[in-house]
């Protein structure tokens, strides 16, 4: 997390940092915010371990091509700018 915050402030020249919110928070905050109550129900995906094969991925999509971070988050970054 910390390397994408980092690749984020370079391109933005931005110093934020990332924090989280410990789960009693989050749950009390989401009976007011009705965002926050939204991620409640996404958590898992980020509380619990699961496994995905990159061979069945790239079999299925065999022209599939990996992006680093940087380089997508820099287009990324553009892309944003250019539509305001």
């Amino acid at each position: 997390m910390e390397e994408v915050v980092e690749i984020f402030n370079k391109h933005l020249g931005t110093d934020y940092e990332a924090s989280f919110l410990p789960p009693f928070l989050r749950k009390l905050l989401s009976l007011f915010m009705t965002d926050l109550r939204e991620v409640g129900k996404i958590n898992y995906q980020f509380e619990t371990e699961y496994v995905m094969s990159y061979d069945k991925f790239k079999n299925h999509f065999p022209e599939f091509a990996v992006t680093p971070y940087e380089e997508e988050i820099k287009e990324m970054i553009a892309c944003f700018k250019s539509q305001n």
